[in-house]
């Protein structure tokens, strides 16, 4: 058990250090730095069918495809669906909710039972700190903390900077100040929660259901027009049993009208 009387030196130095050591952050040939989480993916991509049923892929879809069960199982059929690029759509969306330019800011704040938990006091722009990630390793598995409140945080092992947190002449510069310390600590207990195998797949699974409810609202034209061609051929060919020619002439003419709305729509 860690008290106060077991560590020497700075707190906030000590604790981060020891948090540094146990991320073990990533090192492979030249590629290292200090704080990385293994989020790698090995969920694959299914038919499109698989996902229509999904809370996610029913939130997505409007009401009007989802009441029309015929509508909706003939987009499905007619839906563009490449699994391949499917998988790679969805792994690059997931990765930029982390790391892009328009990265949630979910990913850089903590909650705020945590924030006070470690004493630090909200600032006027909120739990917010200022964090760059990357990806790394040969897959691109790894979430990494680039830089942190400004002090960067790449090309060196997680061994190297604990070193350096534990060494005395770093201890009164600014290098690493003692409130940065703090923070660091505090956010790295928050990543250890965000940055799991489990949520990366859950995050994945949710693009891929968002991904197959466009792809079969981009259908439903092609739909519409492909139904309201088969109920004509239907009209068509119950108007040949029983009505006269001027009379199939007319059910053809409201066939066609028919099927220029559902081009239009």
């Amino acid at each position: 058990m860690t008290t106060r009387k077991s560590i020497k030196g700075n707190i906030w130095r000590e604790l981060l250090a020891r948090a540094i050591e146990d991320n073990g952050g990533y090192y492979a040939n030249h590629d290292k730095v200090a704080l990385a989480w293994n989020v790698k993916i090995h969920a694959g991509v299914e038919d499109l069918a698989e996902y229509t049923g999904s809370a996610n892929f029913k939130d997505n879809m409007p009401d009007e495809v989802l009441e029309d069960k015929k509508l909706l199982k003939e987009a499905i059929k007619l839906a563009d669906w490449n699994k391949d690029h499917v998988w790679q759509w969805a792994l690059d969306d997931v990765r930029e909710g982390v790391s892009g330019n328009y990265a949630a800011d979910t990913y850089r704040s903590m909650t705020p039972a945590r924030f006070n938990h470690f004493g630090l006091i909200e600032a006027k722009g909120g739990t917010y700190f200022d964090v760059e990630f990357s990806f790394c390793g040969r897959s691109g598995g790894y979430i990494c903390i680039k830089t942190f409140e400004g002090v960067a945080l790449g090309n060196i092992s997680a061994s190297q900077l604990a070193e350096s947190l534990r060494e005395p002449d770093h201890w009164n510069g600014s290098e690493y100040p003692n409130a940065w310390c703090q923070k660091l600590v505090a956010f790295i207990a928050e990543c250890d929660e965000m940055f799991t195998r489990e949520k990366a797949e859950a995050e994945f699974s949710y693009q891929i259901d968002y991904m197959a409810a466009r792809a079969v609202e981009d259908a439903v034209p092609k739909a519409r027009k492909k139904l309201a061609a088969k109920r004509l051929r239907k009209a068509v060919i119950e108007a040949a049993r029983t009505l006269t020619v001027a009379e199939i002439a007319t059910a053809v003419g409201k066939g066609a009208a028919l099927c220029q709305t559902a081009q239009k729509d």
